[in-house]
């Protein structure tokens, strides 16, 4: 139904016209629809990000794409707002359900987008938000295979879906390891706690043993106490690295701890910490050698 505007203020404190109106819905939009509205947006908009619409045509033809808050948005039939998702809607061919606003006031647009995104915590309200969401794309790029030496948890090919999803089904035992790791944190800050909560959520899924010895070794890594062999090594290339302006990819540092870990449930005193060109990441162990 109309949903009418009364008298309204610009952040420049400029009045907005008084017989401004809107007409708000959630409407199917189905690829034409997209198309007819893509052909008609204002010129002003951001150029549109390849790497944004393939997440979302992913998620559309996933059927994970939820309905949000963030309007399409009609100008007096201009699109001012949404050319990402309408783009997706008609790359993936599904329609999809959107918060529809249509208005005549043009200054709108001059507020679209300035705010900052809502991130994934923020979205779900979670504590220790920033870590726990980190800590959870850690966890899904080293489970799909798509960390390597050079790289981080950001650049694996996930959906914000995806990463909400999981949060939600672990966020119990998230939020434990996370609490946990915390309290090793304040000795020392080595290791960031989003990749050490990562670390032993991924130990636990292996079992008691697995998630034992992870748990111990980390504590040993950021207290310094009973530190030798293997995770001593580890413990001095941290410390060069923190103290270092050239600091090592975050895959890289995620990839040394995985590997001294492999060497302490083999029983190995030491190992070579680095990575040569081409060589495989490791793979989490899942048992004492």
């Amino acid at each position: 139904m109309p949903c009418p505007f009364g008298r309204g203020f610009h952040r420049d404190g400029g009045a907005w016209n008084n017989k401004m109106n809107a007409h708000i819905e959630i409407k199917t939009i189905t690829p034409n629809e997209a198309s007819l509205m893509l052909e008609n947006r204002y010129e002003m908009q951001r150029k549109i990000r390849p790497k944004v619409v393939a997440d979302l045509e992913r998620e559309m033809r996933n059927g994970t794409f939820r309905l949000s808050t963030d309007a399409i948005l009609l100008i007096n039939g201009t699109l001012g707002n949404g050319q990402h998702r309408l783009t997706a809607v008609v790359q993936s061919g599904r329609a999809q359900k959107f918060l529809l606003l249509k208005t005549n006031e043009p200054e709108i647009f001059k507020i679209v987008d300035c705010g900052l995104k809502r991130a994934i915590g923020d979205s779900m309200q979670l504590a220790n938000a920033t870590n726990v969401s980190a800590a959870a794309r850690w966890i899904l790029a080293i489970e799909k295979g798509q960390v390597g030496p050079l790289s981080g948890s950001a650049n694996a090919t996930m959906t914000r879906s995806e990463i909400m999803d999981f949060i939600s089904a672990n966020n119990d035992e998230l939020q434990s390891f996370y609490t946990l790791v915390n309290s090793f944190y304040k000795g020392s800050k080595l290791l960031p706690r989003s990749a050490a909560a990562a670390f032993l959520w991924l130990a636990y899924q292996r079992g008691a043993e697995v998630f034992e010895t992870a748990e111990a070794m980390l504590e040993k890594l950021y207290s310094g106490k009973n530190c030798d062999g293997a995770i001593n090594d580890l413990r001095n290339r941290l410390i060069s690295n923190t103290g270092s302006r050239a600091k090592l990819p975050g895959g890289y540092v995620m990839g040394l701890l995985i590997k001294t870990f492999k060497a302490v449930m083999e029983g190995k005193k030491s190992i070579v910490l680095r990575f040569i060109e081409n060589e495989k990441y490791p793979e989490f162990p899942s048992s004492k050698g």
